[in-house]
């Protein structure tokens, strides 16, 4: 070190001026710095009047070493909302819990404020279970806004628009984590404190606002009930939700319905994207643009994509996908990204692009989505039984194609297995076993799973047929006709 501070003298400065700076700042009087700290917070204020905002993180530092609770509360929240807004999340994470130590450091001082110590306290709880469910830490997010509502339930007159809401994020919360019932259960609460509309004119700002928290409830009866594979449920959601959004919903509420309204069709044809639903989430992207929401344009774009590729239109899948991949990475939102990187590798495999699928699958391994993304991880593992059944690798190919349909043995949205199966019954016809490679085309037509184009559906049918009549050289070429076609569309 003394060698490398002769070497270069301005290191040396700056070593020991930081020595000094720190050494005279322990120096002074625990009021001193208080005085001095306050003086300068409030020096900033004064000359930079129009910039308070660009400096919060700096007012905040010097008001809460001032021991000024009201300003370093005020500011460490602006600090919070800039950060939040410009997706620096560990930087909001980190205000935002500076905030909430400054209130909790505040006791005595409800009257002070017009809002009241307590529902800021329950605002800045919510606002950083928000960053924290963003970034995948669902346990920490329901933690907190659980204390969110602690916080509300201590008001004299706790917001009932606000509860509301904050039970339907723990509800998302529980939806992401396949706690299915338990997220319906909430979502029950939240309609019990969400009660009837307020008794002003039906257009007045409060009943829109109320209106807006039940639809949002409501379309997330709509997802919880499409990861079930529960049709009946999503179209009882839906049917509920419809006339109060035609009417009273903005387009963020018009675009979360629409998108709805497409998954739930999704689901009861099998996985197949109609004309008619394509156009239902074209209208879905067109109101979620409107609405200038970030989320709910990645969940539009995102599904327009994901309809382009199950109707083999790779171009236009890639079109949608691309884009919502680079406002998921934007945002740092963990679990759309995941998504777009799950889809993505399916459609560089569709392509028959062996390197970039395991470029893709590789990222989906590796990277620590939070939340049990069964699906995913299974098909990553598809993937590479995919990528070593194109490279001749039988045992890998069945290893990992096995690996994937047991991940997904319990999951009940596990309508994609055909990216496990068509490797399988590759390697059960090169090893010569038919019954294995039937009993795999059974699965693969199952009323569960993603419906197969007509053509491959017929010599899927036409094997299995000859299989139990034991006409044994025509249910093998009705397998490798059926495999072809597969090969052809993309599948295999």
């Amino acid at each position: 070190m003394i060698r490398l501070l002769r070497a270069q003298p301005e290191l040396e400065y700056l070593f020991r001026h930081a020595l000094a700076q720190d050494a005279a700042y322990s120096s002074l009087l625990k009021q001193d710095r208080k005085r001095l700290h306050l003086a300068v917070g409030e020096a900033l204020e004064h000359l930079y009047p129009e910039q308070r905002d660009e400096l919060a993180a700096t007012l905040a530092y010097h008001f809460e070493r001032a021991e000024v609770r009201e300003k370093g509360i005020h500011y460490f929240t602006v600090a919070g909302d800039r950060a939040r807004d410009g997706y620096a999340n560990a930087e909001a994470v980190a205000f935002y819990r500076a905030a909430i130590s400054q209130v909790e450091h505040a006791p005595g001082k409800a009257t002070e404020q017009p809002e009241g110590w307590g529902e800021k306290l329950a605002r800045l709880f919510e606002s950083l279970a928000d960053v924290l469910e963003l970034t995948g830490q669902h346990e920490a997010a329901i933690d907190t806004y659980q204390q969110a509502l602690t916080a509300l339930a201590q008001l004299a007159r706790p917001d009932r628009i606000e509860q509301a809401r904050i039970h339907r994020k723990i509800g998302f919360v529980l939806t992401v984590n396949h706690q299915f019932a338990k997220a319906q259960q909430v979502w029950d609460q939240a309609e019990i404190v969400l009660d009837q509309p307020p008794s002003e004119p039906v257009l007045s700002e409060q009943a829109n606002t109320w209106r807006r928290e039940w639809i949002e409830i409501q379309v997330e009866r709509i997802w919880n009930h499409y990861w079930q594979l529960d049709t009946d449920g999503m179209e009882r959601a839906y049917e509920k939700v419809l006339p109060v959004m035609e009417q009273y919903g903005a387009p963020l509420q018009r675009a979360r319905v629409l998108t709805g309204l497409c998954m739930m069709r999704f689901q009861r044809d099998r996985i197949v994207a109609s004309d008619e639903t394509l156009a239902v989430g074209r209208d879905a992207l067109t109101a979620a643009m409107a609405s200038g929401n970030l989320g709910v344009i990645f969940d539009t774009q995102f599904l327009l994509g994901l309809m382009h590729l199950i109707r083999r239109e790779l171009g236009s899948a890639e079109e949608n996908l691309q884009p919502a991949m680079r406002l998921a990475e934007r945002s740092g939102d963990a679990i759309r990204e995941s998504r777009c990187v799950n889809y993505l590798m399916t459609l560089a495999r569709m392509r028959g692009d062996v390197a970039e699928t395991r470029r893709y699958t590789a990222q989906v391994l590796n990277t620590a989505w939070a939340g049990q993304m069964v699906n995913y991880t299974a098909a990553a593992k598809a993937s590479l039984a995919w990528i070593a059944w194109r490279e001749g690798d039988l045992a890998e190919a069945r290893e990992q194609g096995r690996a994937s349909l047991e991940l997904v043995k319990s999951v009940a949205a596990a309508q994609t297995k055909w990216t496990a199966i068509w490797p399988l019954i590759g390697v059960a016809l090169a090893e010569q076993n038919l019954p294995e490679a039937v009993e795999y085309a059974r699965t693969l037509l199952g009323p569960k799973q993603m419906r197969q184009p007509d053509e491959i559906t017929a010599a899927l049918e036409a094997a299995i047929a000859a299989s139990e009549q034991n006409q044994i050289e025509e249910a093998v070429a009705k397998l490798n006709h059926a495999m072809n076609l597969a090969q052809e569309m993309g599948y295999l």
